[in-house]
């Protein structure tokens, strides 16, 4: 016992933490966020340059207000685009919302008749691609829906 009693006390009482799961969905989600406030600024930024340059026009020397101008729209053009980029994301569903489809598509797979099975690999397949090798196969790649899509 005197053996062992200076391992069973060198052993943590509380087990260590485990890294939470990463939310794609969530991580988007706060992202989104953060760039739409972005937005918001930049169209704020735009309408208070224009205002100001409608107050004192004569403030402004040759091509400073267009200069300025332009950079505020292309920083909302890299804004717009970057939302666009997450809305991928963010419509995406997770695959654990599939496991029903998929359970009832395992157990009725001999039950059902060739409608009911495309119905429920149509909710589960977004694509089925068809690609002819070189050597003379061919291959299969099936694009599930919960996947962002590869070819957008």
């Amino acid at each position: 016992m005197d053996k062992a009693a200076p391992a069973i006390d060198a052993t943590p009482s509380v087990p260590s933490p485990r890294a939470p799961k990463a939310d794609p969905r969530a991580a988007a989600a706060r992202e989104r966020a953060r760039l739409e406030a972005e937005a918001d600024k930049q169209k704020a930024a735009l309408a208070r340059l224009r205002a100001d340059r409608a107050a004192d026009p004569d403030e402004y020397g040759p091509g400073e207000y267009e200069a300025a101008r332009d950079v505020i729209r292309t920083q909302q053009a890299a804004t717009t685009a970057a939302l666009e980029r997450l809305s991928v994301v963010v419509l995406t569903p997770h695959q654990e919302d599939y496991v029903p489809v998929v359970a009832a598509l395992a157990v009725g797979w001999k039950l059902m008749n060739d409608v009911e099975r495309n119905s429920l690999l149509r909710q589960l397949a977004r694509r089925v691609v068809l690609a002819r090798q070189p050597e003379g196969g061919t291959t299969v790649t099936v694009h599930p829906v919960w996947e962002p899509d590869p070819w957008a």
